[in-house]
């Protein structure tokens, strides 16, 4: 029989030893012919360790070749900072005893990565008895280590799942039960400190974080005190500029293995132990943020697969952290336990995405729990394709009867969002995704996901319905801007068509037909200055001075009139709310408000029909949006007027507040009814929101703000009473020159003195040259070049003790209009006619010193 090979001189570690060796290693004949056969790493070291020969198996696992290890130990060369050291004695001591032994251990390859071995080592003995060296079969199982590993991991994450639910259930203190919460996640991660808190949110709704658990990182004896004295209470931190901050800003992890560099990070106390590492965690439940995890310093770098990892355990605490917010009763305690345990058995409920399977050889449609829960339907129902085909809208059934069939005839898979009708009848918006299952080119199964998308339908709905609310919105304001500047061009001419028919109808011998004539043109003009004043009105430039108003006397005094602008066979019920707030108002808009509501309401009213008029106080606990705009948070006096008319379709709401848009016969109104009531809200900081449905009524609440109680500062300005004097010395700046030749020819009419400048250099001049002469300016407020306003303040550096009288024909001058609301200063609004400006004239105030006057004008 032939002696099995042993291994060629030229493959042996050179030395006494090696020779010694290899000669028992040939006493062992059978060993050579398995060390080269084997697919397993074999080393034939001496008995001191050193490596006398290594297969080729060895260095395809190990990196290492003979000649760069022969003579040396394994502890030179495959030990590193990961190799346990207990474990390496141990082999030593038994290579000592010269004996066999088996281990597990951690080594490093050639070029520094870790593998796992298992060693089977015989001690080699030549003829004498006497152990010379060893033999041993090595086993990679690296791979084994890794699984083990990770199913200890998983093991305790289970484990502090259920030991966390165990606490929980048997009533522990909760903060003891976070506290043990947070310790696992460390463990978990091998962080070396963090914390587990809530998030809650402040009175004005800005989130913050209130640490159930936080590690002991204490640095000096001050912050060991504050850590003893606020840990039982929970630390509270309100700056979100940092990197726990942004997890509760965003609800989004955040991953940080440079902090120092991390642009969201907000720096750390002096002392503070250093910051290498950071992961933060949101802790959602029911779609909701309710705390965060963050966990600093692991030894490698945090990443997705640890945020993977902790999701289960996270989910968890979320559960723990509802239950104890909302100190649930034991059988909602039980409940969430079972939830989680369910939960737990099956991990793709955490994403909220149902899971469906159609067997086509058979027809068997089976789904998940959570798609069942989506249906609404008992745990054990069964349906059939066509049952599950018909929770879906009759509209949407031809779509996914469609896609099904694609499905099943070409393999083309789909993504659909329809809407769909639960068991119980509840309308909802899901998304449906399905792929095929083949065997070869046949198609046998359909499988997919099933989600409830309803929320995030809804929303992209509301966020479609905002935008078109918006820019109604600008639209209605440029409408505004253009109706104000039309009027303010108007009010210019009327004044003069007004002011020359005025002035004629005093002249003497005037024969009938001419009077007649001339009060035909002021009656005109008079009503031309009623349509301005309604434009004026929806584009929120009326001349108003508000006061504070009861709502429900304003109602009553209002109804014996409105009664009799209505039909008697319409029936005006009047329900006025309890213990009104008042609001600020002038009376006059209240009462165009009013009027125009009821009018606007008897017209879409058979002659049975009943209007309501009602109040009632109103607080609103967040920024709302109404038909007309949005309403900040406050408290509101709502007045609302309804009827049982015909009402208004969804397209007339969409223009219902524009100018001159009406849906009567021609001849039947103009169109400006709720564009004036939509500007005299919109004016005093108000909103209108409207309720209707064809054939069924409408409703308008209209939003007042309370009245502020705060003091009028014009009480403490004193006005020294205009003398009353025939006639008075007036500088007339106007820069109209068709109304600056009225305005005098009406003036010198009442007689008094006047001199005339087109622009406000020209009044300088004018002031420089009659000075103290000069007892009243009336001046328009819009001019080109310098305003009146600047004029004014012009004239106080020189005559502080002048009166003045405004003239306006568009109102958006705002400075002057809030003082006219506090009587600060006197407003001549145009057109007007001999008794207005003499009313004026003997009302005109000094302003000079006026803080008011002193703000810019717009």
């Amino acid at each position: 029989m032939t002696q099995p090979q042993v291994p060629a001189s030229s493959d042996l570690a050179s030395g006494q030893n090696a020779s010694e060796v290899m000669s028992a290693f040939s006493a062992q004949s059978v060993m050579p012919l398995v060390a080269r056969m084997t697919s397993h790493p074999v080393m034939i070291s001496a008995r001191d360790g050193s490596t006398v020969w290594v297969n080729d198996a060895f260095t395809r696992v190990s990196g290492w070749a003979l000649p760069e290890i022969a003579g040396k130990r394994p502890d030179q060369f495959l030990h590193g900072p990961a190799t346990d050291p207990d474990m390496a004695r141990q082999v030593a001591r038994l290579t000592a005893a010269g004996q066999p032994f088996q281990a597990e251990i951690e080594n490093y390859r050639k070029d520094g990565s870790r593998f796992w071995i298992a060693i089977d080592a015989q001690p080699l003995i030549d003829p004498d008895g006497t152990v010379t060296g060893y033999f041993s079969v090595q086993s990679d199982i690296t791979d084994r280590k890794r699984i083990e590993v990770q199913l200890r991991r998983e093991h305790q994450l289970l484990k502090t799942i259920t030991l966390a639910q165990s606490r929980f259930i048997a009533g522990d203190n909760p903060d003891e039960m976070y506290r043990f919460l947070l310790a696992e996640l460390l463990g978990l991660t091998n962080s070396e400190y963090g914390f587990l808190g809530e998030c809650r949110y402040d009175s004005s709704g800005k989130p913050y974080l209130r640490a159930s658990a936080i590690s002991d990182v204490a640095w000096n004896e001050g912050t060991r005190r504050l850590y003893e004295q606020t840990s039982k209470a929970g630390f509270e931190f309100f700056n979100l500029n940092t990197l726990f901050g942004h997890i509760l800003k965003t609800a989004s992890p955040v991953i940080a293995n440079s902090p120092q560099s991390d642009e969201r990070r907000g720096g750390i106390p002096e002392g503070h132990p250093p910051l290498n590492r950071f992961l933060g965690i949101p802790i959602i439940h029911a779609g909701k943020l309710i705390g965060a995890v963050g966990l600093a310093n692991a030894p490698s770098d945090y990443g997705t697969e640890t945020i993977e990892f902790l999701d289960p355990v996270l989910t968890a605490i979320g559960l723990l952290m509802d239950a104890h917010e909302k100190d649930v009763s034991r059988q909602t305690t039980e409940q969430t336990l079972r939830e989680t345990e369910d939960w737990l058995e099956e991990t793709g409920k955490v994403a909220e995405v149902g899971a469906w399977r159609l067997d086509i050889r058979n027809k068997q449609l089976r789904w998940s729990a959570h798609t069942k829960r989506i249906h609404e339907v008992p745990e054990d129902y069964e349906p059939s394709l066509a049952e599950a085909i018909h929770f879906y809208a009759p509209e949407a059934r031809p779509q996914i009867e469609n896609a099904v069939r694609e499905g099943i005839a070409t393999g083309k898979s789909w993504d659909l969002e329809l809407p769909f009708v639960t068991a119980k009848g509840k309308a909802r918006w899901v998304r449906a995704l399905g792929r095929v299952e083949r065997q070869g080119d046949e198609v046998v199964a359909l499988y997919g996901a099933f989600q409830d998308v309803t929320d995030r339908h809804n929303a992209e709905l509301e966020r479609e319905k905002l935008h078109r609310q918006f820019l109604q919105a600008q639209k209605l304001e440029s409408i505004g801007r253009l109706a104000g500047g039309i009027a303010h061009d108007f009010n210019n001419m009327l004044a003069v068509i007004l002011g020359h028919s005025e002035m004629a109808l005093m002249s003497n011998g005037l024969s009938e037909p001419i009077s007649a004539h001339f009060r035909a043109i002021q009656t005109a003009g008079q009503r031309s200055a009623d349509l301005t004043h309604q434009l004026l009105a929806f584009a929120r430039r009326q001349h108003a001075i508000p006061q504070k108003v009861d709502l429900n006397r304003t109602a009553q005094r209002m109804l014996q009139l409105l009664r009799r602008s209505i039909s008697e066979a319409i029936t005006v019920d009047w329900r006025p709310g309890k213990d009104l707030w008042t609001v600020s108002i002038d009376p006059l808009q209240l009462d165009q408000v009013l009027t125009n509501l009821c009018l606007n309401a008897r017209d879409a009213l058979t002659d049975d029909g009943r209007i309501v008029i009602s109040t009632h106080n109103e607080t609103l606990s967040r920024t709302t949006q109404m038909r007309s705009s949005i309403l900040p948070v406050g408290d509101y006096v709502v007045l609302t007027v309804s009827d049982n008319g015909t009402g208004i379709s969804e397209k007339a709401l969409q223009h219902l507040f524009e100018p001159f848009n009406t849906t009567k016969p021609v001849g039947q109104g103009t169109g400006l009814g709720l564009a004036t009531v939509y500007g005299i809200v919109q004016q005093n900081g108000g909103a209108i929101d409207v309720e209707s449905r064809p054939d069924v009524g409408t409703t308008f609440h209209v939003y007042f703000p309370r009245a502020t109680h705060s003091r009028n500062p014009m009480e403490e300005i004193q006005e020294e009473p205009l003398r009353i004097i025939r006639k008075l010395c007036i500088l007339l700046v106007e820069d109209e020159p068709a109304l600056l030749k009225t305005g005098k020819l009406s003036l010198e009419q009442l007689g008094h003195r006047v001199l005339t400048a087109r622009n406000a250099e020209t009044a300088m001049q004018i002031l420089q040259e009659f000075g103290k002469t000069i007892d009243i300016v009336i001046s328009d407020l819009v001019m080109p070049g310098m305003n009146g306003i600047e004029l004014a303040r012009q004239i106080c550096n020189h005559l502080p003790d002048i009166r003045f009288v405004f003239m306006s024909g568009y109102g958006s001058e705002n400075v002057v209009r809030g003082m006219a609301e506090k009587q600060a200063v006197t407003i001549l609004t145009k057109p007007f006619d001999l008794q207005q400006l003499s009313r004026a004239i003997h009302g005109a105030q000094k302003i000079c010193g006026s803080n008011q006057l002193q703000q810019p004008v717009d």
